[in-house]
């Protein structure tokens, strides 16, 4: 039994071990590693601008759904880094990092094991490409995460007013991070109520004051916008019927079958302990949601997942310290009582490292495939060189930061636009729709680059007409993490039908 504890060690560790080495080598690529990546790099320049993100859409810029702090954040890291993808993704790795810190330091703080806190860290770290690859992506997901579950040790080990009130700040920031985190922080303002005489009414009124606040500032501040693009935006996505049910089995079950009965036994083995209980079903419904929910609506990817995933990690851990507790008494109690049944409580151990085991081993992917070529690279450079060779403007409608790499200024990008689309707002689309119909009947463009047929099919591109395609090679500058798409059609003023191809 003792090479399956050995390997149910080492597994764990070399899980987290190869998701620095992955990140470590991906970090400095100079191009999207997954192509909403660009996006976040826009809204920082914009910071570092001094332009404002909330305001009318227009074609010269349309804000991502998100709050402001992880472009705020960024930006003072780009103050030292400079302007592009490595600060943000600086600051992504340095968050995931620490949330398998927390899961292993709060799982090695309840059980009292070292290996429990190991298995909780290295369970979150095999589950990256699970998630989408997204960990150390230039993307808002893993800050966020990473103060939802700060809260959530400080909640459980320091509850003080104090605890209480770092716990609501922490709340407040993953808020300012990534709106779902609300769902949680709107729990813990109950669980606060409920709680009022051990110090709950701190915890509440610090989360109505530092959620509210800053909320209600940057409304003001931006006539209206800031609440649009943040919460009127994303509600008017549809939802996925199928979507509610594929959560739970396509999502959770299927891939961590024994963390996810792991963790149900888990909460079954606590729920009689009624100090514990109710932190644990707070937590668990708070982060449990915070991933389903987003996850239900039109445009979700596997990054809305991560919330979950981390729970799913955390009780996995608590859930093998209880039963390895449990493997080790059986043990005793047959050395002790009937040694000629010992090979019943070697069966016991054997099936729980056994099982850890197995779900370890069922994540690996190929780390390979999470890691750009110098092709990629190559082609990267090239796209930038045909760029630079159009006289004036150039859209490029998913990828606006290479407009900016390649000396041209950054305009509205693809995804926002169909946000906006997608919205219930009228007098928005209208904004939006004319301003890019004026720049397109107007030949603002040299050029529009385009990922497909529907960007051009949502907008007036009667003006332009397709002339190149963006690659010749069929294999190069596809995003590693993310929805595969890429630059494929440069569309031209009709007026410049007879104009020979850049770098051709």
């Amino acid at each position: 039994m003792k090479p399956f504890r050995i390997l149910a060690f080492i597994l764990p560790a070399a899980y987290i071990l190869l998701y620095v080495v992955l990140a470590v080598l991906r970090i400095g690529y100079p191009f999207e590693l997954e192509w909403q990546e660009g996006s976040m790099v826009d809204h920082v320049q914009r910071v570092m601008n001094g332009q404002p993100l909330y305001v009318a859409p227009s074609v010269d810029w349309v804000p991502a759904i998100y709050p402001p702090l992880y472009y705020w954040i960024g930006a003072a890291a780009s103050f030292i880094t400079g302007i592009g993808f490595l600060p943000l993704r600086i600051i992504s790795l340095l968050a995931s990092l620490g949330c398998m810190a927390i899961l292993f330091s709060f799982v090695k703080r309840e059980s009292g094991k070292i290996w429990s806190g190991l298995l909780a860290a290295g369970l979150f770290a095999a589950i990256y490409r699970l998630g989408g690859a997204w960990f150390d992506l230039a993307r808002v997901d893993s800050l966020f995460l990473f103060f939802l579950l700060a809260g959530m040790y400080v909640m459980r080990f320091h509850a003080t007013r104090a605890g209480y009130i770092l716990t609501a700040l922490l709340a407040a920031l993953a808020v300012m991070t990534k709106q779902t985190a609300l769902v949680p922080a709107l729990l813990l303002f109950a669980y606060g109520i409920w709680k009022r005489k051990e110090h709950g009414l701190w915890l509440s009124g610090s989360l109505a004051v530092l959620i509210g606040f800053p909320y209600i500032v940057l409304n003001a501040a931006t006539d209206g916008w800031f609440l649009f693009y943040v919460f009127e935006m994303p509600a008017g996505h549809s939802l996925i019927g199928q979507a509610f049910a594929e959560f739970w089995l396509h999502d959770l079950f299927r891939p961590l079958p024994i963390a996810v009965l792991g963790a149900v036994l888990f909460v079954f083995t606590i729920w009689n302990k009624s100090k514990d209980r109710w932190f644990y079903l707070l937590w668990t419904v708070g982060l449990i949601l915070a991933a389903w929910l987003p996850r239900v609506k039109d445009g979700n990817y596997a990054n809305d997942l991560m919330p979950a995933y981390a729970l799913l990690a955390l009780l996995f851990g608590l859930a093998a310290s209880v039963f390895e507790g449990r493997s080790q008494e059986i043990q005793n109690a047959i050395s002790a009582h009937e040694p000629a049944r010992a090979h019943i409580a070697i069966w016991s151990g054997l099936i729980l490292y056994g099982a850890v085991l197995l779900q370890f081993a069922s994540l690996y992917y190929r780390p390979q495939e999470q890691l750009p070529t110098d092709a990629d690279r190559a082609a990267g450079e090239s796209l930038l060189t045909k760029i630079r060779q159009f006289d004036g403007e150039v859209w490029i409608g998913h990828h606006g930061y290479l407009g900016s790499l390649a000396g041209k200024r950054m305009y509205a990008s693809a995804l926002p636009i169909y946000d906006i689309l997608r919205a219930d707002s009228e007098s928005a689309k209208s904004l939006l729709l004319n301003s890019i119909e004026q720049a397109l009947k107007g030949k603002r463009f040299a050029a529009v680059f385009t990922d497909n047929d529907r960007f051009v099919m949502l907008n007036d591109f009667r003006e332009y007409e397709r002339k190149f395609a963006v690659f010749t090679d069929p294999a190069v500058f596809w995003p590693v993490s993310g929805a595969p798409t890429r630059p494929m059609r440069i569309y031209t003023p009709v007026a410049q039908a007879k104009y020979d191809s850049p770098g051709q």
